[in-house]
């Protein structure tokens, strides 16, 4: 039985790209497109199709003026994603699954829009078998979710900052797809290996690494990163101290982020297209 048609997510760039390609997105490539550009001389241009006669008739050189205009382009779609330890966490929101449905629901969009998309999936080292280079293959997309399970999460997430390697140093839309329960300094080398595309921080289960009811006295807590049990006294002030720094570590995520002029989307429950769209709209 098919997988149902994932919904289309409708992005779009922040500013204009620079690729040279044509496609749906706003460019700085002058070309055969309807965002006038400037006036330039026909001599340099031969295009006597956008002659413009008034701009012709105010030049005071007496040279005939044709309007120029940029090309829409193509940009492609990249998703690195973190598989580490941590995303397979016990909680009531299955942060793989969101994984899964945003990479499906990007690559069946990218190819609506006449763009390529990409997967690079990092833990320890980058995933090769959890990974699919640019292609609008979305058949492709289909065998890399099946192989997305929960064997392929492990270690933390060391490989961020290679996942550049993998998607080239033309502008593209990135789509960094973690929980960010990450040392800053990672965090820092991966977004200034990016530094020449749109980055997208994808913040996912923030809500769900709150504690909630937890039991109190003596318990076993599971460490997802070294996939350790650890003993613990759980007191009330112990719970609250942990909340406490919890809020705190968000707090100072978000402020990471708008010093680095990024917009994080945020995703506490289930994955939803739409609200994705919203992101690029709001």
């Amino acid at each position: 039985m098919d997988s149902p048609t994932p919904k289309l997510i409708h992005y779009r760039t922040r500013g204009s790209n620079n690729s040279v390609f044509p496609g749906a997105h706003l460019s700085r490539m002058q070309g055969q497109g309807f965002v006038f550009r400037e006036h330039d001389t026909f001599i340099r241009t031969l295009d006597q199709k956008r002659i413009d006669i008034h701009a012709t008739l105010r030049n005071p050189m007496g040279e005939i003026m044709v309007k120029t205009f940029n090309q829409k382009s193509t940009i492609s779609i990249n998703v690195i994603a973190d598989l580490s330890a941590s995303i397979s966490a016990k909680t009531d929101l299955d942060k793989l699954q969101i994984i899964q449905n945003l990479s499906h629901s990007l690559a069946f969009s990218a190819r609506a829009y006449g763009d390529r998309f990409s997967f690079t999936g990092c833990n320890d080292e980058i995933d090769q078998l959890r990974s699919m280079p640019l292609s609008r293959d979305v058949s492709q997309i289909d065998k890399l979710v099946e192989n997305l399970q929960e064997d392929c999460l492990r270690g933390s997430a060391t490989a961020l900052p290679k996942a550049h390697t993998t998607i080239g140093s033309r502008q593209s839309i990135v789509f960094l797809v973690s929980d960010f329960l990450l040392p800053r300094e990672l965090l820092t080398e991966t977004l200034n290996s990016l530094a020449s595309h749109y980055v997208i921080p994808v913040v996912i289960g923030r809500d769900q690494n709150l504690p909630g009811n937890v039991k109190r006295g003596l318990v076993s807590l599971l460490d997802s990163e070294t996939g350790k049990y650890r003993k613990v006294f759980v007191r009330p002030k112990l719970l609250k101290q942990y909340r406490q720094r919890c809020n705190e570590f968000y707090a100072s995520l978000m402020n990471y982020f708008s010093s680095h002029q990024l917009r994080p989307l945020l995703v506490n429950k289930a994955f939803d297209a739409d609200e994705v769209s919203a992101y690029f709209y709001s």
